[in-house]
């Protein structure tokens, strides 16, 4: 009876197979005897080679995706999220200014949006103001628009668009970095990450604009580190009869303080001067703490080792989350803000006539008549 026997490895001599192969012949032979004998080509040990190892294969995909199944979900999802909020960055309405909560719609008299060239810039503010002042109508200013509940604009007023005023230069021999207004963080850092520098204090994230966080001196995560202001060392405010005036802490050191945290109120924050510092790459630690023991917890950590960035989140849901908004009656806020009183009364020293306004000052320090203005 005939037989077949498969020899894995098994081929002809070298010479024989090439001059069969060279015919056009097959690999495969008769032996004499009249057995058959299969001879296994290289291609066909592949084919079974494959086939052994595919289980394996399926076996380490699966792995992969199991272990992966987490982070790439995780991705997808914040694609899908980030998606369905771009629509909802902060838009100037027909008649109207957003801020970034997209929950306050303002209603306006005009919005002027600056030239970018400094030049050209200056000129239209100083028209806006004279006809700001002629009309009674008040002033706000806008960069990005992250101080949401509608407090740095006014309701029938002239909202300026600082966006355009974004250039910056740097004096590397001095670290200072002088920038426009209107320039956001995200525009600020690779530029000074170019040089191998960075900025001293900042905000937790980059959208907003460097006249914004001046304006409202905002806090950052570097710690034991007072707000931005203190790494201010002058800038150009543009008051409301047109003059621009130097600040600093030797110069109109009282506006600088002022303005600084201002809201605004005071002027137009054209263009500062801000000190930076060598850039560094973090190591990032993270501790889940409970709400009872949160500042214990916090004021334990950032001080038990050298701690270059600290920064606390307490956590809150959709449901619960509350923006910022102007809650507080007046005799609140006085309590809260002892000094709140000198503050408004330089602002009308500096400013008479009150052209700068925003719902934040007809809230808590303009006089009973700005409310209805």
């Amino acid at each position: 009876m005939p037989r077949t026997v498969l020899l894995t490895r098994c081929v002809p001599p070298r010479d024989e197979l090439d001059v069969a192969q060279a015919n056009g012949a097959s690999t495969r032979r008769k032996i004499p005897d009249g057995d058959r004998v299969q001879y296994i080509a290289p291609v066909e040990q592949r084919r079974r080679l494959r086939n052994a190892l595919r289980p394996i294969l399926w076996v380490l995909i699966a792995s992969g995706v199991a272990l992966s199944a987490h982070p790439i979900v995780h991705v997808a999802r914040t694609a899908v999220r980030e998606n369905a909020l771009a629509p909802l960055a902060p838009v100037w309405a027909a008649g109207g200014v957003e801020d970034a909560s997209r929950l306050d719609s303002t209603p306006v008299l005009r919005i002027v949006r600056l030239p970018a060239e400094e030049g050209p810039a200056i000129e239209l503010l100083r028209r806006v103001l004279v006809d700001a002042r002629a009309r009674q109508v008040p002033v706000s200013i806008a960069g990005a628009r992250h101080s949401m509940g509608g407090q740095t604009v006014t309701s029938g007023g002239i909202v300026v668009d600082m966006l355009p005023l974004n250039g910056m230069e740097l004096d590397e021999s001095r670290r200072v970095l002088h920038v426009q207004a209107g320039a956001r963080w995200e525009e600020v850092i690779p530029f000074l990450g170019a040089h191998g520098l960075s900025v001293s204090v900042m905000q937790s994230d980059s959208p907003f604009t460097v006249g914004g966080s001046l304006s409202v001196n905002c806090h950052g995560w570097q710690n034991d580190r007072p707000p931005i202001a203190s790494t201010v060392e002058s800038f150009r405010l543009m008051l409301a009869d047109g003059r621009i005036v130097r600040c600093s802490r030797t110069e109109n050191a009282e506006l600088f303080a002022a303005a600084l945290g201002g809201y605004g109120l005071f002027g137009i924050i054209l263009d500062a001067d801000l000190s930076v510092v060598p850039d560094a790459r973090y190591r990032i630690e993270r501790t889940r703490v409970g709400s009872a023991g949160y500042v214990e917890a916090l004021d334990a950590r950032v001080r038990s080792d050298p701690i270059g960035l600290a920064y606390g989140r307490l956590n809150v849901t959709r449901e619960r989350f509350l923006p910022y908004r102007l809650h507080a009656s007046r005799d609140q806020f006085a309590r809260a803000y002892p000094m709140q009183a000198a503050f408004f009364s330089l602002k009308r020293t500096v400013d008479p006539d009150e052209v700068f306004q925003n719902q934040f000052y007809r809230a808590y320090g303009g006089p009973p008549s700005t409310r209805a203005r």
